[in-house]
């Protein structure tokens, strides 16, 4: 470290000439001198502190440079490992998404076999319920054209019967009127029975 040029000889003069004792002068001056060296910097001491300031920046700079560029490294490293663990689990993920979508597919076949299996079976029931439902009608209708079979015989015998006490022309209208009101009655049966068969 540089000193300072200070003049400890004139400092003595000028306290002792301030009626202040020479020895007490002398050691005030050393103290001065000593305190200025110690405590105030030259221009030297700043350019030395200017010099290992920009040292420290520079080393600074330098070491932050590498920090950085170590930074960039290892944020490229976890970039690429992170897509890789991304991709990874995007793999991951599509295959239990394709299983659970077989699994899906299983099921819903499954429901579709058992609902066809109780449609089948409540459509044949209903088949068996209209079947008997048919038959019984069936049988009606044949009944019911066996009654009307037997009051057309009954009509015919009527119909003799009132030729020979009334004449025939007039018992001829009045009979054609009831056989023709019988066959159209006979002819509606049988289209219903027709429509029902068919």
């Amino acid at each position: 470290m540089t000193t300072l040029a200070f003049d400890t000889h004139q400092f003595v003069i000028d306290l002792t000439k301030a009626d202040m004792p020479e020895a007490q002068a002398e050691a005030l001056a050393r103290h001065y001198a000593n305190l200025l060296n110690d405590r105030l910097a030259t221009k030297d001491d700043l350019a030395m502190l200017r010099a290992a300031t920009k040292k420290d920046i520079s080393e600074l700079q330098a070491a932050t440079k590498e920090d950085i560029t170590e930074l960039r490294v290892a944020t490229k490293k976890d970039m690429s490992e992170l897509r890789a663990a991304t991709k990874e689990d995007m793999l991951e993920l599509r295959a239990e998404f394709k299983e659970d979508m077989v699994s899906l597919k299983t099921e819903l076949k499954e429901d579709i076999t058992t609902l066809e299996h109780k449609m089948d079976g409540e459509f044949a029931a209903v088949r068996s319920e209209m079947t008997s439902e048919f038959a019984a009608i069936r049988s009606e209708m044949a009944s019911e054209f066996n009654d009307v079979r037997g009051e057309i015989a009954r009509l015919d015998q009527k119909m003799d019967h009132l030729e020979e006490r009334l004449g025939a022309k007039i018992i001829n209208t009045v009979l054609k009127t009831q056989f023709a009101g019988v066959v159209l009655t006979c002819t509606i049966m049988g289209l219903l029975f027709a429509i029902l068969m068919g």
